[in-house]
């Protein structure tokens, strides 16, 4: 028999509270042999359903509550749990004040569905509502899948711009309907237990909280006490304010006539005992209270701050907070005539049934999680376009992305096209490449000819071809993209910086169907430049395993022979100035002040002239070996005691977090983009980047002059990170905690995260 489908609710604990209780409704009703629930709560509580949900098959996981100054440990505590727990095929969050915190964490990890579920229409007040707000202000991007108990609690809480266009399916509040049905005998038997037979009972059930308003429901029955000698007030639940309500109840003189039950499980017979249910709370999801009193046939007074979804029969009436007390008391007092019925079976037909609404999440999560990756199945067309295959970091992506999507499902035909085949550097071993064979042009005359020429042929492939989606890596190609779409999906990934300047940046945000960045950072300068353009971040994917192997291959003998006992500093990149080598040469100068045995590897396409230059007037030119080209350069990345990166702004990059890979440290710059991602746990932590961060898995040093300078000259920047290198060089235990750090880190942006992150992204368009 196979393992039932597992499924993670974060909730903050399991009390018998409203979200709680609605769980345990459809936990109960579910078939356990085909899905089962676990718990992940932020409590150390002992909380009210923990042995039944144990005894149900389900695992019960704690976190450390969030309380907003403690957000680097929580979210560390939230990055471990999920690095250890792989097992769920879904994480449904009830918990939405941070659900935008730990549903991204749960996707990183390899979850394959993160569903984020508003049950509130408010916050609290003061400081911890504002600090909800903010949390949960992105949060409608965060999650695959967006559910509400009802429309007002969806605004509330993802926006309304995300209900308008139908992001949110709305799950109302669900009960087992039967369970409240009218039994006269029950009344009978619970108003004798309560002692209270011939008596007028209001009744109310909900937490002690600030968003049920029993401050005002104390003044309400005030004013009917004092016009019906027989009333009693029934208070059901517990909470923060219990003990202020009961001294407010002191107060009033009512004390006597007021009686409170605390949790009670078998809450559907004390609906029975009521006569009228008074709700006047500031802000609600949907109320299950009120559902189950109506289910029960029990009339109801609710504030008009509850949404109207939940008035479901004739028993609920709704008026406003700001009448007064006695207008409440008067509408209660008028409407105690009629003779009480069971209602269950119209609750159930308006889709309020537990039963029900269990049957349909199976089979929500089964088609969403078990069925997800034929799913992709239906998009079987592919195409990656790219300028060249030649050495960087987008074009190795590329690559990795064919052969990803080419081996999770035989069906998927990708092809990659190229603008021309010159010095191709990655194995495309059976891969479909297409070569359309028209080569760049100088001058701005020739670069406008080479782009309508690519336009017209890539067009013509599309016809030919009838891709689903392109998905473009690369400026040029983005272009060519977005005016050749015939009837694909474009995509058009934005890898760098230097993109977010680009003249063409608008056209893209405009139009294309999704803009893929390869930094958070990225796509938060674009949302902030074009917000109404969808966009989504995926990480950079590395096959870590592969890059062992390749790192136990032998290095070319004039390579082995210029580092053979010294200690080698490399960096890896394409002669760029945006790579600020200059500064990394002056660095090497200052390192070899107190080591003299080091060495400097530059890895990377390009000449290097004026670099080579300057090591000749710094008197360093024999320490520093510019390698051009490696087609494999991991057995001198593996050889390395520390990688450094000086580049002035970068997307994601590839070469640091390779080197991390060969377990070597980092020092970088904390650029524009990607290192602050890379080597931090929260990257709002290392926002000024004027400062020196010895972070969770490297080191960041403040950014460098943008000004390129080949003059021999020393600047105190180029200072600190020559005095973290020689740190780590000198200091064995220093260099082994970033060294294993570092490797930790790599193998968190895994092939198989990439791939699933990727085909949510397709299949969930």
């Amino acid at each position: 028999m196979s393992e039932p489908i597992r499924v993670l609710h974060v909730l903050g604990g399991v009390s018998l509270g409203g979200a709680e209780s609605r769980i345990m409704d459809l936990y109960r009703q579910t078939d356990r042999s085909r899905l089962q629930f676990d718990f992940l709560i932020h409590t150390t509580e002992q909380g009210y359903f923990e042995e039944e949900i144990l005894k149900m098959g389900g695992k019960i996981y704690r976190l450390p509550r969030f309380k907003g100054w403690n957000i680097p440990q929580y979210l560390i505590a939230v990055n471990n749990f999920f690095e250890a727990h792989h097992e769920f095929a879904a994480v449904h969050g009830h918990m939405t004040s941070t659900a935008s915190l730990y549903l991204p964490i749960a996707k990183k990890h390899g979850i394959p569905l993160t569903i984020a579920h508003a049950r509130s229409a408010g916050t609290d007040p003061g400081l911890k509502g504002r600090v909800t707000k903010i949390l949960r202000k992105p949060l409608y991007k965060k999650a695959d899948a967006l559910f509400s108990c009802s429309t007002e609690a969806a605004v509330a809480v993802y926006g309304k711009r995300a209900v308008e266009n139908h992001m949110v399916r709305i799950l109302p509040n669900a009960i087992v309907t039967k369970d409240f049905a009218f039994q006269p005998g029950m009344r009978e038997k619970m108003r004798q237990q309560l002692g209270i037979s011939n008596q007028f009972v209001i009744g109310h059930v909900g937490r002690f909280h600030y968003a049920k308003n029993h401050e005002f429901l104390i003044r309400v029955f005030k004013e009917i006490a004092q016009k019906r000698q027989d009333a009693i007030l029934l208070l059901m639940g517990e909470g923060p304010l219990m003990q202020d309500i009961k001294e407010n109840i002191k107060a009033s003189g009512l004390a006597d006539r007021v009686i409170f039950t605390g949790n009670q499980r078998n809450v559907s017979d004390y609906y029975m005992a009521m006569d009228y249910l008074v709700f006047p709370s500031r802000f609600e999801g949907l109320p299950g209270t009120i559902v189950e009193a109506q289910a029960s046939g029990l009339r109801c007074l609710m504030s008009d701050s509850v949404t109207p979804e939940v008035m479901i029969t004739d028993c609920v009436k709704s008026m406003s907070l700001l009448e007064p007390a006695s207008k409440w008391a008067e509408v209660v007092l008028k409407d105690t005539d009629g003779v009480r019925y069971d209602r269950s079976g119209e609750v159930a037909q308006a889709g309020f049934d537990a039963k029900a609404q269990a049957e349909w999440l199976y089979e929500f999560y089964e088609k969403q999680t078990t069925n997800r990756e034929k799913d992709i199945s239906d998009l079987k067309k592919i195409l990656l376009m790219v300028p060249m295959l030649h050495q960087g970091g987008f074009e190795k992506v590329c690559v990795r992305t064919a052969r990803l999507l080419k081996d999770s499902d035989d069906s998927i035909d990708v092809k990659i096209l190229i603008f021309n085949d010159e010095d191709i550097a990655y194995d495309t071993t059976g891969l479909d490449v297409i070569n359309i064979d028209i080569k760049s042009h100088p001058g701005k005359i020739g670069k406008i000819m080479n782009v309508i020429k690519r336009v017209q042929k890539v067009r013509s492939f599309k016809k030919m071809y009838g891709n689903h989606i392109t998905y473009s890596f690369g400026i040029t190609a983005n272009l060519v993209n977005v005016l050749s779409r015939e009837q694909d999906k474009i995509w058009v990934g934005i890898r760098g910086f230097t993109d977010l300047y680009s003249r063409t940046l608008s056209l893209f945000c405009k139009k294309a169907d999704l803009v893929v960045c390869c930094s958070k950072a990225i796509e938060s300068a674009i949302k902030s430049k074009y917000p109404k353009s969808k966009t989504a971040t995926i990480y950079n994917p590395y096959d870590v395993k592969h890059m062992e192997t390749l790192a136990a291959e032998a290095l070319p003998d004039e390579i082995m022979q210029a580092i053979s006992g010294k200690k080698v500093i490399v960096s890896m990149g394409r002669e760029d100035e945006v790579k600020g080598f200059w500064h990394l040469i002056k660095s090497f100068y200052h390192v070899l002040q107190t080591e003299p045995d080091a060495i400097l590897a530059i890895i990377g396409e390009g000449d290097y002239l004026p670099y080579k230059q300057l090591a000749r007037d710094l008197g360093i030119e024999n320490k520093i070996l510019f390698t051009g080209v490696l087609t494999n350069p991991f057995p001198l990345l593996s050889r390395a005691a520390v990688y450094v990166l000086t580049s002035l702004h970068e997307g994601f990059p590839n070469a640091m977090v390779e080197a991390m890979a060969m377990s070597v440290p980092v020092v970088a710059t904390n650029c524009l983009s990607g290192p602050a991602e890379i080597l931090g746990e929260n990257p709002q932590d290392y926002q000024d980047q004027s400062l020196v961060y010895e972070a969770e898995y490297g080191i960041m040093v403040p950014t460098l002059k943008e000004e390129p300078d080949f003059e021999p000259g020393i600047y105190a920047d180029e200072q600190v990170i020559a005095d973290f290198v020689c740190k780590i060089i000198h200091d064995d235990d220093y260099a082994n905690y970033y060294a294993q750090q570092g490797k930790n880190r790599a193998m968190s942006f895994t092939d198989s995260a990439y791939l699933k992150q990727l085909i949510q992204m397709i299949t969930f368009k």
